[in-house]
């Protein structure tokens, strides 16, 4: 009756291990949730510093006029070519402001589904391994002749030759000076 216990301790850790596959699974359905707000909350954040650019640009913009109308001038000549110019500039750093901002959005939501996939891939993994360790268990408990076996799948398939065999049974292999390897 030996080899009841490396078999509950293998069952129990399969359980185990089934278990922490599931919640990787869960959590990347979780991490996936995350991701998508993120991006959400990044693309509003976006929105509002471009809001809150175009009113400094106009601000910009509406300062140079008085000004230059203040002075006397003419808005005519250099001085509209000069707030033609700071209108376009500001266009283009707009312009720029959304690529940009997009562009980190989506990269960083890409890397969230990413890192969900692996978490769930993992998950998936401790799964199948859970499965693997608990046949075996059963193994262990048809090498006692608990199924009614007599040798086990794992002995009849030649692996684990050796392994876990009682005390009595000689093992097979080199002895060299009194050692056993």
């Amino acid at each position: 009756m030996w080899w009841l216990i490396p078999a509950a301790l293998s069952v129990f850790g399969a359980v185990k291990q089934y278990q922490a596959g599931k919640e990787m699974k869960d959590l990347a359905g979780r991490q996936e949730q995350q991701a998508a707000q993120n991006r959400e909350l990044e693309i509003q954040q976006l929105a509002e510093n471009v809001r809150r650019q175009d009113i400094a640009d106009s601000r910009l913009r509406g300062s140079a006029m008085a000004k230059a109308a203040a002075s006397g001038a003419e808005v005519t000549g250099s001085v509209s070519d000069y707030l033609g110019y700071i209108e376009s500039e500001q266009s283009l750093e707009m312009q720029w402001m959304q690529r940009a901002g997009k562009t980190r959005a989506d990269l960083n939501y890409s890397s969230g589904m990413s890192q969900a996939e692996s978490t769930r891939v993992s998950g998936k993994s401790q799964q199948y391994a859970a499965f693997g360790q608990a046949a075996g268990a059963f193994s262990f408990l048809d090498k006692g002749g608990f199924l009614g076996g007599t040798g086990g799948a794992a002995t009849t398939a030649g692996a684990g030759a050796g392994f876990m065999t009682p005390p009595s049974t000689p093992s097979t292999g080199f002895t060299g000076k009194g050692f056993r390897f």
